[in-house]
Order: C-alpha cells, then structure tokens, then sequence
C-alpha cells in the first residue's frame, strides 16, 4: 500500500510539474505583448545637402541649432522629444530635418544662422522651401507644441 501511495504521490507531482510550470513561465502571448525596442529614429540630413531637394519638391526644412555643451534645452530635446515615436514619425514623414551643431558650423550654415538672428543661442526653426519661417522657438519645444506646427504645414 506503501508503494502504491508513493506511485500514486510521485505521478501527481510529475503532473503539477507538467501543468502548472508553463502557466508561471511567460508563454507565446506574454512574449507577443512585449514592445519591441525603437529602432526609428529621425533621419537629420545635412543643410548643404537639403536646401536643393526642399526646393525641387517644395518640402519643408525643421532646422535645429543645438549644441553639446552644458544646455539643459538641447539636452531635454534630444531625450524627450526626439525620442517620442509621434514626432519622429511626422518629422520624417513632413520635413527635410537638418540638425546644426553651433560649435562646427559650416560658412553657409553660420550665414543661415545671421538669417534668423539666432545670436548664438540654440533654435528651432521650420522654413518653407524658399526659406520663410513658419515656426520659430528657442525654449524646449514639447511634443504636442511641435507635432501642432507639423500637422499645420
């Protein structure tokens, strides 16, 4: 009797083993729910490289004057707003995005910079292909405030 009590005890702990541990460990639907991780990223293009195709297709150029030195604006863009899935989506999908680093600006970037009166300050700004401003900011730039002046172009 002993042994059939053993028998018996060792198959109904085989049997929890086999039911019950694939309902703790994450299935195919646990995996299926994970977020993949973001590859997207916005596509910044060179100013020199840009101007020409802006103008022969009448798209809209977002040009960030920014720096890497010690500005909390920047540093906030990049984290933020430059992450979020929703603005890089419309940035690469409404603009020729073009990123300028104040401190290695090329002669016709630093004449672009004078055009806007930047003085030396980091700036947004998103110009029609023949270069009127339609958006301008030199604060940190929230998501929904940038994603309401690409939906406007």
């Amino acid at each position: 009797m002993k042994n059939g009590l053993r028998i018996m005890s060792l198959f109904v702990a085989a049997a929890a083993v086999l039911f019950l541990v694939p309902a703790l460990s994450p299935g195919e639907e646990a995996q299926k729910t994970k977020e993949e991780p973001k590859t997207e990223t916005i596509e910044w293009m060179s100013y020199d490289k840009t101007l020409n195709d802006a103008r022969e297709s009448q798209t809209p150029i977002l040009i960030d004057f920014y720096t890497k030195m010690n500005c909390p604006r920047c540093y906030a863009m990049e984290k933020k707003l430059y992450t979020n899935a929703k603005v890089i989506k419309e940035i690469n999908a409404k603009v020729f995005p073009v990123r300028i680093l104040l401190e290695k600006m090329t002669p016709s970037e630093k004449k672009l910079a004078q055009k806007f009166k930047y003085g030396n300050e980091c700036l947004m700004v998103i110009v029609s292909a023949d270069m009127k401003v339609l958006f301008r900011d030199n604060q940190i730039v929230s998501a929904d405030k940038l994603l309401k002046a690409l939906q406007e172009l």
